[in-house]
C-alpha cells in the first residue's frame, strides 16, 4: 500500500487489517533501505574489481537475499495472525521502490492511494511545524509539490509495468465520497470475501480518522496540480 506521504494510507491499511484475513504492522520502510543496498551492489559490481557485497554474491544469489529478509521481517507478523491469508505492508514511500518490489515480491500486488495534490501539501506543511513530522514532512508548498510529484507518478509508471491484475489506483477523495464500492473492489483485487455488514463494520470502525484528515486546509495552487490541464 503506497502513495505520497499524508495521503491516507494509515486510515486505509487500518480499514483492511480490521479484515479477519489481513494482518500488518508499522511501516517497514524495508524497500527503501533495499534500494540502498541495490544501488550500492550494482555500483561496486561495475567496478574493475568488485568489492562489497558484489565479491560475495551473484545478482541472483543478492535478489534471493532481499526475499530471504522481506520474509524474515514480516514472519512473526504473519505467525501472529494464523487466520490471515494477505499481509498488508504500508509505507508510503515505496512508492519510489516498486521496481525493486517487482523483482523480489514476483507475486506482489501494489494499491496506489492518490490523494489532491493541494490536500496533501497542506498537511505536509502542517506535519512540518509539529515535532513528530519536523524530519521527514517538507516545509515548503514547491518542496511538498514536488514530493507528491515524485511519489505519483514513480507509482504510476511502475503500476503500468505491473499491469491491472497486480496495480489498483485508489483515489482518496472517492473513497471517503463511496466507500463501500471501493473497498468492495479492493477486496475483490486482493482475492478476499467480504459481505456488506463486514465491510460496513470496516468503514464504520475508522471515520474518526476521516475526520482528523478533513480538517486539513488545502494549499490554493494553480496549474496541473490544483487540477486545471497541464501545458
Amino acid at each position: 500500500l503506497v502513495g505520497a506521504p499524508r495521503s491516507g494510507t494509515s486510515w486505509l491499511q487500518n480499514m483492511l487489517l480490521s479484515h479477519p484475513a489481513c494482518c500488518g504492522g508499522q511501516e517497514s520502510h524495508l524497500l527503501a533501505s533495499m534500494a540502498h543496498l541495490e544501488r550500492d551492489f550494482e555500483r561496486k559490481a561495475g567496478l574493475p574489481r568488485p568489492h562489497g557485497l558484489a565479491a560475495y554474491l551473484t545478482r541472483t544469489e543478492f535478489i534471493n537475499a532481499l526475499r530471504n529478509m522481506w520474509r524474515t521481517t514480516f514472519r512473526v507478523t504473519i505467525e501472529q495472525s494464523p487466520g490471515a491469508g494477505v499481509l498488508i505492508e504500508k509505507t508510503p514511500d515505496h512508492a519510489l521502490h516498486l521496481d525493486l518490489a517487482r523483482e523480489i515480491l514476483p507475486h506482489c500486488k501494489v494499491i496506489h492511494l492518490v490523494r489532491d495534490s493541494r490536500s496533501v501539501i497542506a498537511s505536509l506543511i502542517r506535519a512540518s511545524r509539529s515535532e513528530w513530522g519536523r524530519d521527514w514532512a517538507p516545509g515548503s508548498v514547491d518542496s511538498a509539490a514536488a514530493r507528491w510529484v515524485e511519489c505519483v507518478e514513480s507509482a504510476e509508471t511502475e503500476g503500468r509495468m505491473l499491469g491491472t491484475d497486480r496495480f489498483m489506483r485508489v483515489h482518496y477523495e472517492e473513497l471517503h465520497r463511496t466507500p463501500v464500492p471501493i473497498i468492495e473492489r479492493i477486496l475483490d483485487f486482493t482475492g478476499l470475501d467480504g459481505d456488506r455488514s463486514l465491510i460496513n463494520s470496516m468503514i464504520e470502525d475508522h471515520r474518526i480518522e476521516v475526520a482528523r484528515e478533513k480538517r486539513e486546509t488545502p494549499v490554493k495552487l494553480r496549474g496541473h496540480l490544483a487540477g486545471e490541464p497541464s501545458q
